[in-house]
Protein backbone atom coordinates (compact mmCIF):
# COMPACT_ATOMS: atom_id res chain seq x y z
CA UNK A 1 0.00 0.00 0.00
CA UNK A 2 1.58 3.37 -0.59
CA UNK A 3 2.28 6.08 1.74
CA UNK A 4 -0.25 8.86 2.44
CA UNK A 5 0.87 12.73 1.30
CA UNK A 6 -0.68 15.50 2.68
CA UNK A 7 -1.28 18.01 -0.74
CA UNK A 8 0.01 20.91 1.28
CA UNK A 9 3.42 21.26 3.13
CA UNK A 10 5.10 24.12 5.23
CA UNK A 11 8.56 25.97 5.32
CA UNK A 12 9.15 26.65 9.49
CA UNK A 13 8.77 30.68 10.09
CA UNK A 14 6.54 31.60 7.49
CA UNK A 15 3.01 32.20 7.63
CA UNK A 16 0.53 29.58 6.86
CA UNK A 17 -2.69 29.89 4.59
CA UNK A 18 -6.03 29.05 6.15
CA UNK A 19 -7.11 27.48 3.29
CA UNK A 20 -3.69 25.12 3.12
CA UNK A 21 -4.21 23.87 6.56
CA UNK A 22 -7.91 23.14 5.76
CA UNK A 23 -7.11 21.06 2.62
CA UNK A 24 -4.52 18.93 4.93
CA UNK A 25 -7.44 18.21 7.42
CA UNK A 26 -9.87 17.44 4.80
CA UNK A 27 -7.32 14.80 3.35
CA UNK A 28 -6.61 13.12 6.29
CA UNK A 29 -9.78 12.78 7.26
CA UNK A 30 -10.68 11.44 4.00
CA UNK A 31 -7.97 9.13 4.31
CA UNK A 32 -8.78 8.15 7.91
CA UNK A 33 -12.59 7.54 6.76
CA UNK A 34 -11.01 4.65 4.50
CA UNK A 35 -9.81 2.84 7.07
CA UNK A 36 -11.22 0.36 9.02
CA UNK A 37 -10.74 0.84 13.47
CA UNK A 38 -7.64 -1.34 14.83
CA UNK A 39 -10.08 -3.14 16.57
CA UNK A 40 -12.62 -3.99 14.21
CA UNK A 41 -16.50 -4.95 14.24
CA UNK A 42 -18.99 -6.58 12.08
CA UNK A 43 -20.08 -3.63 9.92
CA UNK A 44 -16.14 -1.89 9.20
CA UNK A 45 -13.87 -3.03 6.20
CA UNK A 46 -10.90 -2.74 5.27
CA UNK A 47 -9.76 -1.04 2.07
CA UNK A 48 -11.54 -4.02 0.02
CA UNK A 49 -15.03 -4.45 1.38
CA UNK A 50 -15.91 -7.82 0.39
CA UNK A 51 -13.14 -10.17 0.04
CA UNK A 52 -12.90 -12.11 -3.32
CA UNK A 53 -9.20 -12.38 -4.51
CA UNK A 54 -6.69 -14.33 -2.01
CA UNK A 55 -5.02 -11.00 -1.71
CA UNK A 56 -7.97 -8.79 -0.90
CA UNK A 57 -8.56 -7.68 3.26
CA UNK A 58 -11.59 -8.87 5.09
CA UNK A 59 -13.75 -7.72 8.02
CA UNK A 60 -13.94 -9.34 10.81
CA UNK A 61 -17.64 -10.85 10.31
CA UNK A 62 -15.95 -12.76 7.45
CA UNK A 63 -12.95 -13.80 9.24
CA UNK A 64 -14.97 -15.24 12.28
CA UNK A 65 -17.42 -16.85 9.93
CA UNK A 66 -14.70 -18.74 7.75
CA UNK A 67 -12.89 -19.56 11.30
CA UNK A 68 -15.66 -20.92 12.83
CA UNK A 69 -15.79 -23.19 9.72
CA UNK A 70 -12.75 -24.43 9.79
CA UNK A 71 -13.13 -25.56 13.33
CA UNK A 72 -16.96 -27.76 13.02
CA UNK A 73 -14.85 -29.39 9.69
CA UNK A 74 -11.72 -30.41 11.99
CA UNK A 75 -14.11 -31.56 15.19
CA UNK A 76 -16.23 -33.95 12.28
CA UNK A 77 -12.90 -35.15 10.79
CA UNK A 78 -11.54 -36.38 14.58
CA UNK A 79 -14.95 -37.37 15.58
CA UNK A 80 -15.27 -39.55 12.62
CA UNK A 81 -11.23 -41.10 13.53
CA UNK A 82 -12.59 -42.66 16.50
CA UNK A 83 -12.86 -46.02 16.96
CA UNK A 84 -16.16 -46.97 15.42
CA UNK A 85 -19.27 -49.24 16.48
CA UNK A 86 -18.56 -48.48 20.05
CA UNK A 87 -20.02 -46.60 23.24
CA UNK A 88 -17.22 -44.55 23.94
CA UNK A 89 -18.45 -42.97 27.71
CA UNK A 90 -21.23 -44.34 29.74
CA UNK A 91 -21.68 -44.75 33.44
CA UNK A 92 -19.24 -46.81 35.00
CA UNK A 93 -19.42 -48.61 38.60
CA UNK A 94 -16.77 -48.52 41.56
CA UNK A 95 -14.32 -51.13 39.42
CA UNK A 96 -14.68 -48.89 36.11
CA UNK A 97 -16.74 -51.30 34.15
CA UNK A 98 -19.72 -50.05 32.24
CA UNK A 99 -22.69 -50.11 34.20
CA UNK A 100 -25.50 -47.47 31.80
CA UNK A 101 -28.16 -50.61 31.63
CA UNK A 102 -30.00 -52.12 34.63
CA UNK A 103 -33.14 -54.00 35.07
CA UNK A 104 -35.93 -54.81 37.45
CA UNK A 105 -37.76 -57.78 36.47
CA UNK A 106 -38.82 -57.81 32.44
CA UNK A 107 -38.04 -53.42 31.98
CA UNK A 108 -34.28 -52.86 31.47
CA UNK A 109 -33.71 -49.57 32.73
CA UNK A 110 -30.90 -47.00 31.48
CA UNK A 111 -28.06 -44.74 33.89
CA UNK A 112 -27.50 -41.80 32.05
CA UNK A 113 -28.25 -37.85 32.65
CA UNK A 114 -26.30 -35.06 31.77
CA UNK A 115 -27.40 -32.94 34.81
CA UNK A 116 -24.01 -32.08 36.65
CA UNK A 117 -24.87 -32.80 39.45
CA UNK A 118 -25.88 -36.66 38.33
CA UNK A 119 -23.10 -39.38 38.54
CA UNK A 120 -24.34 -40.77 35.84
CA UNK A 121 -23.95 -38.45 33.14
CA UNK A 122 -24.99 -39.24 29.26
CA UNK A 123 -23.79 -42.00 27.20
CA UNK A 124 -21.38 -40.95 24.41
CA UNK A 125 -21.28 -43.26 21.00
CA UNK A 126 -19.40 -43.79 17.73
CA UNK A 127 -21.86 -45.60 14.92
CA UNK A 128 -20.17 -47.23 11.93
CA UNK A 129 -20.05 -46.08 8.19
CA UNK A 130 -17.77 -42.83 9.04
CA UNK A 131 -20.98 -41.43 11.07
CA UNK A 132 -19.83 -38.68 13.70
CA UNK A 133 -20.39 -39.56 17.65
CA UNK A 134 -23.42 -39.07 19.45
CA UNK A 135 -24.69 -37.96 22.64
CA UNK A 136 -27.47 -38.67 24.47
CA UNK A 137 -28.83 -37.96 27.66
CA UNK A 138 -32.07 -39.76 28.01
CA UNK A 139 -33.09 -43.24 27.14
CA UNK A 140 -36.32 -44.99 26.69
CA UNK A 141 -36.75 -47.85 29.33
CA UNK A 142 -37.26 -51.07 27.62
CA UNK A 143 -40.32 -53.38 28.70
CA UNK A 144 -38.99 -56.95 28.07
CA UNK A 145 -41.85 -58.87 29.95
CA UNK A 146 -43.51 -60.21 27.09
CA UNK A 147 -40.22 -60.86 25.28
CA UNK A 148 -39.70 -65.04 24.23
CA UNK A 149 -36.79 -66.40 26.14
CA UNK A 150 -33.29 -65.89 25.39
CA UNK A 151 -30.49 -63.54 25.10
CA UNK A 152 -31.04 -59.93 22.92
CA UNK A 153 -28.72 -57.82 21.80
CA UNK A 154 -29.56 -54.10 22.72
CA UNK A 155 -29.05 -50.92 20.37
CA UNK A 156 -28.95 -47.31 20.68
CA UNK A 157 -29.93 -44.27 18.46
CA UNK A 158 -28.54 -41.05 18.22
CA UNK A 159 -32.09 -39.86 19.07
CA UNK A 160 -32.14 -41.80 22.41
CA UNK A 161 -34.31 -44.59 21.48
CA UNK A 162 -33.31 -47.91 22.58
CA UNK A 163 -34.36 -51.42 21.25
CA UNK A 164 -33.54 -55.12 21.84
CA UNK A 165 -33.31 -57.74 18.93
CA UNK A 166 -32.70 -61.55 18.88
CA UNK A 167 -30.45 -61.29 16.11
CA UNK A 168 -26.93 -61.94 15.38
CA UNK A 169 -23.60 -59.58 14.88
CA UNK A 170 -21.09 -60.63 12.49
CA UNK A 171 -17.98 -59.02 12.60
CA UNK A 172 -15.94 -60.34 9.57
CA UNK A 173 -14.81 -59.44 6.08
CA UNK A 174 -17.52 -60.78 4.27
CA UNK A 175 -20.94 -60.45 4.38
CA UNK A 176 -22.88 -63.67 5.68
CA UNK A 177 -24.41 -66.39 3.01
CA UNK A 178 -27.61 -66.26 4.39
CA UNK A 179 -28.54 -64.12 6.44
CA UNK A 180 -32.20 -64.01 8.39
CA UNK A 181 -34.00 -60.67 9.23
CA UNK A 182 -31.77 -58.24 11.75
CA UNK A 183 -29.01 -59.94 10.87
CA UNK A 184 -26.25 -57.07 11.55
CA UNK A 185 -22.77 -57.58 9.48
CA UNK A 186 -20.17 -55.16 10.28
CA UNK A 187 -17.22 -55.04 7.43
CA UNK A 188 -13.70 -55.61 8.60
CA UNK A 189 -12.55 -55.25 5.12
CA UNK A 190 -12.53 -51.35 4.61
CA UNK A 191 -11.38 -48.81 6.60
CA UNK A 192 -13.02 -47.13 8.52
CA UNK A 193 -15.70 -49.92 8.92
CA UNK A 194 -18.91 -50.42 8.07
CA UNK A 195 -22.18 -51.87 9.49
CA UNK A 196 -25.30 -53.39 7.99
CA UNK A 197 -28.71 -54.67 8.88
CA UNK A 198 -30.67 -57.07 6.42
CA UNK A 199 -33.72 -55.69 6.52
CA UNK A 200 -37.01 -56.49 3.94
CA UNK A 201 -33.97 -58.81 1.78
CA UNK A 202 -31.55 -55.95 0.99
CA UNK A 203 -28.60 -54.94 3.33
CA UNK A 204 -29.09 -50.88 4.14
CA UNK A 205 -26.47 -49.05 6.85
CA UNK A 206 -26.94 -49.82 10.05
CA UNK A 207 -26.06 -46.19 11.98
CA UNK A 208 -27.22 -47.67 15.53
CA UNK A 209 -24.69 -48.26 17.91
CA UNK A 210 -24.39 -52.37 19.95
CA UNK A 211 -24.58 -51.75 23.65
CA UNK A 212 -24.72 -55.17 25.21
CA UNK A 213 -26.82 -58.53 25.15
CA UNK A 214 -29.57 -58.93 27.95
CA UNK A 215 -31.26 -62.60 28.58
CA UNK A 216 -35.02 -63.16 28.99
CA UNK A 217 -36.32 -65.89 31.19
CA UNK A 218 -39.88 -66.23 31.82
CA UNK A 219 -40.81 -62.92 31.45
CA UNK A 220 -37.61 -62.16 33.54
CA UNK A 221 -34.49 -60.08 32.84
CA UNK A 222 -32.15 -63.13 34.35
CA UNK A 223 -28.20 -61.17 33.02
CA UNK A 224 -26.88 -58.25 31.47
CA UNK A 225 -23.82 -58.28 29.85
CA UNK A 226 -22.22 -54.32 28.46
CA UNK A 227 -19.93 -54.17 25.50
CA UNK A 228 -16.71 -52.76 26.86
CA UNK A 229 -16.59 -49.42 26.50
CA UNK A 230 -14.30 -48.62 23.32
CA UNK A 231 -14.50 -51.89 22.31
CA UNK A 232 -15.85 -52.92 19.04
CA UNK A 233 -13.15 -56.15 18.99
CA UNK A 234 -11.31 -54.74 16.56
CA UNK A 235 -9.19 -52.61 18.62
CA UNK A 236 -5.75 -52.65 16.74
CA UNK A 237 -4.30 -52.51 20.89
CA UNK A 238 -5.80 -56.28 20.74
CA UNK A 239 -4.55 -56.70 17.24
CA UNK A 240 -7.83 -57.43 15.79
CA UNK A 241 -8.54 -60.20 17.98
CA UNK A 242 -12.10 -61.02 19.02
CA UNK A 243 -13.26 -61.11 22.93
CA UNK A 244 -15.29 -63.32 25.27
CA UNK A 245 -18.48 -61.38 26.25
CA UNK A 246 -20.57 -64.32 27.47
CA UNK A 247 -19.27 -67.50 29.64
CA UNK A 248 -20.80 -70.05 31.69
CA UNK A 249 -19.46 -73.08 33.42
CA UNK A 250 -20.41 -75.73 35.56
CA UNK A 251 -18.46 -78.59 37.38
CA UNK A 252 -17.05 -80.12 34.04
CA UNK A 253 -19.29 -78.67 31.00
CA UNK A 254 -19.34 -74.74 29.87
CA UNK A 255 -19.02 -72.47 27.03
CA UNK A 256 -17.39 -69.54 25.96
CA UNK A 257 -18.57 -66.95 23.68
CA UNK A 258 -16.68 -64.51 21.55
CA UNK A 259 -17.68 -61.02 19.81
CA UNK A 260 -17.61 -62.43 16.66
CA UNK A 261 -19.96 -65.38 17.50
CA UNK A 262 -17.41 -67.66 17.90
CA UNK A 263 -18.37 -70.43 20.66
CA UNK A 264 -16.24 -73.43 22.69
CA UNK A 265 -18.34 -75.57 24.26
CA UNK A 266 -17.07 -78.78 26.43
CA UNK A 267 -18.81 -81.80 28.37
CA UNK A 268 -17.90 -84.73 30.39
CA UNK A 269 -19.74 -87.85 29.87
CA UNK A 270 -19.71 -90.24 32.38
CA UNK A 271 -21.59 -92.94 30.98
CA UNK A 272 -19.78 -93.61 28.20
CA UNK A 273 -18.21 -96.85 29.16
CA UNK A 274 -19.70 -99.71 26.78
CA UNK A 275 -18.71 -100.66 23.70
CA UNK A 276 -20.63 -100.19 20.26
CA UNK A 277 -22.79 -98.18 22.58
CA UNK A 278 -23.99 -94.98 21.18
CA UNK A 279 -24.47 -91.93 23.17
CA UNK A 280 -25.60 -88.20 22.92
CA UNK A 281 -23.98 -85.53 23.63
CA UNK A 282 -26.79 -82.41 23.77
CA UNK A 283 -24.84 -78.87 23.14
CA UNK A 284 -26.23 -75.57 24.87
CA UNK A 285 -25.83 -73.33 22.19
CA UNK A 286 -26.65 -74.39 18.82
CA UNK A 287 -24.24 -73.94 16.02
CA UNK A 288 -24.92 -72.14 12.49
CA UNK A 289 -24.52 -75.90 11.11
CA UNK A 290 -23.79 -79.09 11.77
CA UNK A 291 -19.97 -78.34 9.74
CA UNK A 292 -17.86 -77.80 13.79
CA UNK A 293 -14.98 -79.26 14.85
CA UNK A 294 -15.51 -82.31 17.81
CA UNK A 295 -12.59 -83.72 19.93
CA UNK A 296 -13.05 -86.46 22.32
CA UNK A 297 -10.61 -87.30 25.17
CA UNK A 298 -11.48 -90.52 27.02
CA UNK A 299 -10.40 -90.69 31.25
CA UNK A 300 -8.57 -93.75 31.90
CA UNK A 301 -9.37 -95.47 35.35
CA UNK A 302 -6.18 -97.29 34.72
CA UNK A 303 -7.19 -100.64 33.77
CA UNK A 304 -4.74 -102.61 31.84
CA UNK A 305 -5.91 -102.38 28.27
CA UNK A 306 -8.35 -99.87 28.21
CA UNK A 307 -9.11 -98.22 24.83
CA UNK A 308 -7.68 -95.14 24.49
CA UNK A 309 -9.69 -93.68 21.29
CA UNK A 310 -13.38 -93.02 20.70
CA UNK A 311 -15.18 -91.47 17.71
CA UNK A 312 -18.07 -89.53 16.60
CA UNK A 313 -20.89 -92.25 15.57
CA UNK A 314 -21.65 -91.38 12.07
CA UNK A 315 -24.25 -93.77 11.36
CA UNK A 316 -26.39 -90.87 13.23
CA UNK A 317 -26.21 -87.48 11.08
CA UNK A 318 -24.59 -84.16 13.37
CA UNK A 319 -26.89 -81.95 14.23
CA UNK A 320 -26.35 -78.33 14.94
CA UNK A 321 -27.07 -78.39 18.93
CA UNK A 322 -26.93 -82.80 19.03
CA UNK A 323 -23.77 -85.57 18.20
CA UNK A 324 -23.72 -88.95 19.09
CA UNK A 325 -20.36 -90.83 20.46
CA UNK A 326 -19.77 -94.44 19.92
CA UNK A 327 -16.29 -96.72 21.13
CA UNK A 328 -13.66 -97.77 19.09
CA UNK A 329 -14.74 -101.76 17.97
CA UNK A 330 -11.26 -102.82 19.05
CA UNK A 331 -9.93 -103.12 22.44
CA UNK A 332 -11.48 -102.64 25.67
CA UNK A 333 -13.93 -99.41 25.85
CA UNK A 334 -14.10 -99.48 30.03
CA UNK A 335 -13.04 -96.31 30.43
CA UNK A 336 -14.01 -94.20 33.49
CA UNK A 337 -15.76 -91.39 31.28
CA UNK A 338 -15.14 -89.36 28.33
CA UNK A 339 -13.95 -85.70 27.77
CA UNK A 340 -15.77 -83.91 24.50
CA UNK A 341 -14.67 -80.32 23.23
CA UNK A 342 -16.56 -78.37 20.04
CA UNK A 343 -15.78 -75.26 18.32
CA UNK A 344 -17.78 -73.66 15.64
CA UNK A 345 -20.06 -70.28 15.06
CA UNK A 346 -22.81 -69.78 16.51
CA UNK A 347 -26.47 -69.62 15.01
CA UNK A 348 -28.37 -66.22 15.13
CA UNK A 349 -30.27 -65.79 18.52
CA UNK A 350 -27.47 -67.52 20.58
CA UNK A 351 -25.24 -65.12 21.71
Amino acid sequence: MSNFIVPNTFVPGTKAKAQEVNENFVSIQNELNQKAEKAGNSSQTFLVANATEDNHAVNKLQFETSLNEAIENVNNVISCLSTPFVVERGYTNSSGNPAFMTYSTGTLNFRVNNNATSSYGPIIAVPANNQPKFTVTSVNSINMSSYSNGAYNVFLKSNGTAYAYKNTIYTQKAAPASPTNHTIFVNTSVSPLTAKIYSNNAWVDFNDVFLGTVTVSDGAITKIVHNNLNDNGLNVNRKNQSIVITSYTSSTSGYRIYSDGFCEQWGFNSSATARNTSYAISLSKTYTNANYNIQLTPKHNGATGEAKSWGVNNAVAVAANKFYIISNAYGDPTTAGVYWRTTGYLASGQY
